[in-house]
């Protein structure tokens, strides 16, 4: 018993490997003519976040709750809300785009969409840890709080695993879903707190509690700047995403002679 569960741990890993190795092949294929390659992914996120706090900052003020530099805010919400904004767009149109591997080859359906999410992983992974070792320097009390991130984190993973899985079925049923996604993340982003504080909303604050991207994001951000987590209510949360994503893995594969039908 011991060794049937330990081979299926090792094969379940292989496979994750792989996965992992396949994304970082499309990561490397996506900056194949440029010079500094991966280093754009970390690059972008710092020069926007420095512009973007240069302007703000004067409105917002150099501090949130009085330690924080407003860098340090803007800089992770832009971070993470990149790879949401990603993950939307991605999905929005996947089936369709991925429609001849999908029909005419063997390969599961949750092997396709993982090796999509690693790679998007891989790009987020990479601009948030190149923000923290800036943030490292620009507030260095934050440091600490860097070893509470892994539930958090994981949790915003699998989330963004969720919106591609979701909004790929949409936008398969819907083909003008795919248009409509950039003006969808635009609303959602100008209208969450990740250039300016949650306070900022006064009387509308609530809407934020409606926000669920936001608030998976904020989960994220919100353990970086103050090392607070409820591992309890971060269990169940991880828990259910699991369950969905199991649940939504078997649908897909049960209904795979659909996808033909919805991909004409």
């Amino acid at each position: 018993m011991d060794k049937f569960k330990k081979s299926n741990l090792v094969k379940l890993t292989d496979q994750l490997a792989n996965y992992w190795k396949l994304g970082w092949l499309d990561n490397k294929a996506r900056y194949a003519k440029t010079y500094l390659g991966e280093i754009w992914i970390a690059l972008s996120v710092i020069l926007l976040s420095s512009v973007l706090g240069s302007v703000y900052g004067d409105i917002f003020g150099a501090t949130i709750d009085g330690n924080v530099k407003y860098f340090s805010y803007l800089a992770l919400g832009i971070t993470l809300w990149n790879c949401i904004a990603d993950s939307m767009s991605t999905g929005s149109r996947f089936i369709l785009d991925s429609a001849n591997q999908i029909l005419n080859t063997t390969y599961s359906l949750r092997s396709i969409f993982l090796r999509k999410f690693f790679y998007i992983c891989q790009n987020v992974l990479i601009g948030l840890f190149s923000i923290l070792l800036v943030i490292s320097f620009v507030n260095p009390q934050l440091m600490t709080n860097y070893f509470s991130l892994f539930l958090p984190l994981l949790i915003f993973l699998i989330f963004n695993l969720l919106i591609i899985l979701y909004f790929s079925l949409i936008g398969c049923l819907i083909r003008d879903f795919a248009e409509l996604v950039p003006l969808l993340t635009t609303i959602l982003f100008l209208g969450s707190p990740i250039l300016y504080p949650a306070s900022r909303l006064d009387n509308l604050a609530w809407i934020t509690d409606l926000n669920i991207p936001y608030r998976v994001l904020d989960l994220v951000r919100s353990t970086i700047l103050t090392g607070k987590v409820d591992y309890l209510k971060c269990s169940v949360v991880l828990l259910v995403e699991i369950f969905i994503l199991l649940l939504t893995f078997l649908y897909l594969e049960s209904n795979r002679s659909k996808l033909a039908l919805w991909c004409d």
